[in-house]
């Protein structure tokens, strides 16, 4: 009986090892299949990621942070979501700016910013409304940018520091292991846009790729695949060589990619 209770045991064990086998196979191809993504595209996009070029210019994250003494989060406004889904072209981008309340952001409202001793600023912007699909490729609407960049360039000509993000973008950005490839593309497009608009700023403008990223279902109860989309995301080839390309002189070797 006892020789029986081992071989039932020994078996079970060789049951969960198979699971635990298969489970990290898929982790891998799934991996290997967005890494695949990654280099497809930057092939296509004949994407720069030979880092040589910026090891006589810029600055290190480490020195880029120890620039920044205290500062400033510019929240609910840029980021706000209203709940009238996507911009179709006939709203302003005030509607988008003010929907949770807050005033337009103004040149005096960074300058007194900066006059109370904060010498950086973090912009949170929600960038979905204002994009639109053409040709199976995200689009952002230039009023958009162009309004995001009077934001930026508000604090940029005090020289303040300045980090730029994607917030609350879950309809385009999120952690889900099924839809790696959709989020990835997505995620490619949009940066590739906003560095190629920013690509004449020096060091003191910074991107974070993303932030508080959800699930597919729009909530933060992660699973183990969420963990395993976040990851990939934090490590994609597609960000970090996609604002490379732009030849930004800054946060050398790690270019404004925050988590």
């Amino acid at each position: 009986m006892k020789l029986k209770l081992e071989h039932i045991l020994i078996s079970l064990l060789g049951i969960i090892l198979l699971i635990i086998g298969i489970n990290i196979a898929f982790v891998t191809i799934k991996y290997k299949n967005t890494a695949d993504l990654a280099l497809q595209h930057i092939k296509e996009n004949e994407v720069q990621t030979d880092l040589s070029k910026y090891s006589d210019t810029g600055i290190s994250a480490h020195d880029f942070l120890e620039k920044i003494t205290v500062g400033y989060n510019i929240g609910n406004s840029l980021d706000s979501c209203p709940d009238t889904g996507r911009n179709d072209g006939k709203r302003k981008t005030d509607y988008y700016e003010t929907f949770w309340g807050n005033p337009v952001i103004s040149e005096k409202y960074i300058d007194s910013i900066y006059s109370a001793g904060f010498n950086s600023v973090r912009i949170p912007v929600t960038w979905y409304y204002n994009t639109y699909v053409e040709n199976g490729k995200l689009v952002i609407q230039q009023e958009w940018l162009k309004r995001v960049k009077e934001v930026v360039d508000y604090a940029y000509k005090n020289e303040m520091y300045i980090i730029l993000d994607s917030h609350h973008d879950a309809p385009i950005i999120w952690a889900d292991m099924d839809n790696i490839d959709e989020v990835s593309g997505n995620l490619s497009e949009l940066w590739t846009q906003i560095a190629e608009y920013f690509k004449d700023y020096d060091e003191h403008l910074a991107f974070e790729a993303f932030n508080e990223i959800n699930t597919k279902h729009d909530n933060w109860q992660y699973n183990e695949g969420s963990v395993n989309a976040t990851n990939i995301l934090n490590n994609i080839l597609l960000f970090q060589n996609y604002v490379r390309n732009w030849q930004f002189s800054f946060i050398q070797n790690h270019h404004g990619i925050f988590k």
